[in-house]
């Protein structure tokens, strides 16, 4: 397990599946959680995937175009804000939908299944009350036509994004 999951540090014994159990989320498409603080990084497979999704751009344009600064280590990249604004770059500000939604970065697919996040329950509604509106904090309050994540879907967004994280940190020594 890596050193960054939080969650899976301080609970060794407990499986992903129980750390998302009771909690509640369901998409509104609201765009909060592609703008405010917060960066997103991909990793290189990301951004060819994105450069590919957008028509084969080279992917040094790409880097000049999308991203930020120099890499954090080598091989990762921050993507910039959109132009006046602190909303991803490719959030469509209109529609509150991604532009790239289909080859979108782990960390975007994955939210808001991340351990610092789901390691407890004040974490928890402290995103629903500050970012995202989707995130419940009673499962059982919420309009019957709303499909909730399962348990399994969350836990398996869970999983994957440690793995990335772990990943990160093992191709960076960190």
């Amino acid at each position: 397990m890596c050193s960054l999951c939080l969650c899976h540090a301080s609970r060794r014994n407990t499986s992903s599946e129980d750390l998302v159990r009771g909690l509640a989320f369901s998409c509104t498409e609201c765009g909060e959680c592609c703008t405010g603080s917060g960066h997103v990084w991909l990793n290189r497979a990301e951004l060819s995937a994105i450069a590919k999704l957008l028509g084969d751009v080279d992917e040094d344009v790409f880097i000049d175009t999308y991203c930020t600064g120099p890499p954090r280590t080598d091989g990762w990249y921050m993507l910039k804000n959109a132009e006046d604004s602190d909303a991803c770059i490719f959030l469509d500000q209109e529609t509150n939908h991604c532009t790239v939604y289909g080859a979108r970065p782990l960390q975007c697919a994955t939210y808001p299944w991340w351990p610092e996040l789901v390691q407890s329950r004040k974490a928890w509604a402290q995103e629903a009350r500050q970012v995202c509106e989707g995130i419940l904090l009673d499962k059982d309050d919420h309009d019957d036509d709303v499909e909730l994540v399962s348990s399994r879907e969350a836990a398996a967004h869970l999983d994957a994004f440690c793995a990335y994280l772990a990943s990160s940190a093992n191709e960076n020594n960190i």
